[in-house]
């Protein structure tokens, strides 16, 4: 039996830090329900964007039976009271704060690094791998997400269709959007309407809404986040459109960010938070990886194409592998106009829409992140070897 955890959330990129690690607090705590859990974390202002009810400036609150603590305003002495917990978990290796394992007494008995997702080949042998840390006793055991069963798997965690599609985005787009092009165009979504969210990083967009003003369909763009918007903005014809209606939205809460993904047609998402999320949702989708120096964050990219290569139809995945590969063929974020070709992710989208249904059930099958963590760190405090 789990009796307490802790997780420790730099937030660096946004809200895929912190999205994640509310999203597996959650999870954990539904799962333990008599385990007390706890989130210590750096910029409040990033996740009340998230979740409308975190208070910034508070430096400790209570929300859904997990304490939160605010790192920016503890002080020696609030660590002290705080203690530790038998698991800390370091969330993309987050360091935990040397007060706090200096109070850890004898409670601490595992550390986890959960790191970041990714299909690369190194992760299988790095994957519950240990090392010692500087605590007596402590253990430290490398965690390592993914879409295949030796992993750690996906949080996976239970989405209830919306009854009305259209009644949905409706109300989404009266209640949520700030912006939208062509001015005084009508945003009414239909039964027939093709709705796509885009969340990405900087991109230059213009290619793509050519892409989609070919497209023989009504189709209502729904934007998150600045770079997104900008990579709009700066396109030619954001006025003129025809076919395609841009909408701007503002700040959406976790579980209606989700919903919002698993009811689109399509989804471009960026990171590694709904990157995950749009792999669960059986949705087509397209992926932005954060750019890293010299091309690293490629590797990412060809993991990822690697494993879907022998899961998915020769003709989809070259075309698929194709344009995920130049969507984030980069050096550096820039909204420079580029040359993808998006009309290959359109053509035959019903048939293709089945291969994203097959890629999201095999991720499943493999096991969800909280199950699979919660079962090894119970096998692990059983030992007794501390």
């Amino acid at each position: 039996m789990l009796k307490s955890l802790d997780i420790f959330c730099d937030i660096i990129d946004n809200f895929g830090d912190i999205g994640f690690v509310y999203r597996l607090a959650k999870e954990i705590k539904r799962k333990e329900k008599d385990a007390r859990v706890r989130v210590f974390l750096n910029d409040a202002e990033t996740f009340s964007k998230i979740n409308k009810n975190i208070i910034i400036g508070k430096k400790i609150q209570i929300i859904e039976d997990i304490t939160y603590y605010d790192m920016t305003i503890m002080s020696s002495e609030d660590y002290k009271k705080a203690g530790s917990s038998e698991v800390a978990i370091e969330a993309y290796g987050c360091d935990i704060p040397e007060v706090y394992l200096e109070n850890s007494s004898e409670e601490l008995k595992i550390v986890i690094n959960i790191e970041y997702l990714t299909a690369e080949g190194w992760a299988k042998e790095y994957h519950l791998q240990s090392s010692y840390i500087n605590v007596k006793g402590v253990k430290k055991y490398f965690y390592m997400p993914g879409f295949e069963n030796w992993s750690g798997g996906l949080i996976i965690d239970n989405q209830v269709p919306v009854i009305d599609r259209v009644e949905f985005f409706n109300k989404v787009i009266s209640s949520h959007s700030e912006k939208f092009f062509p001015v005084n165009s009508d945003l009414v979504v239909d039964k027939d309407t093709f709705v796509g969210t885009i969340f990405s990083y900087e991109y230059n967009f213009q290619n793509f809404l050519d892409t989609l003003e070919n497209f023989d369909k009504k189709i209502i763009l729904l934007i998150f986040g600045d770079m997104s918007k900008n990579g709009f903005l700066i396109t030619k014809n954001i006025k003129a459109l025809k076919n395609t209606k841009i909408i701007f939205m503002d700040y959406v809460e976790q579980n209606l960010y989700d919903e919002i993904l698993n009811n689109s047609d399509f989804n471009f998402v960026r990171g590694e938070e709904s990157f995950s999320r749009a792999i669960v949702s059986r949705v087509p989708f397209l992926w932005h990886a954060y750019c890293q120096e010299e091309k690293e964050h490629l590797n990412k990219v060809k993991g990822f194409l690697s494993f879907l290569k022998d899961k998915t139809p020769v003709d989809f995945y070259e075309k698929y592998s194709k344009i995920t590969y130049n969507y984030n063929c980069r050096t550096e974020n820039h909204y420079n106009l580029e040359e993808e070709d998006f009309s290959d992710f359109f053509e035959n989208f019903e048939k293709e829409k089945k291969a994203f249904e097959y890629i999201s059930d095999y991720v499943k099958k493999n096991g969800n992140l909280a199950d699979k963590l919660l079962c090894f760190l119970k096998e692990k405090l059983s030992e007794n070897d501390f």
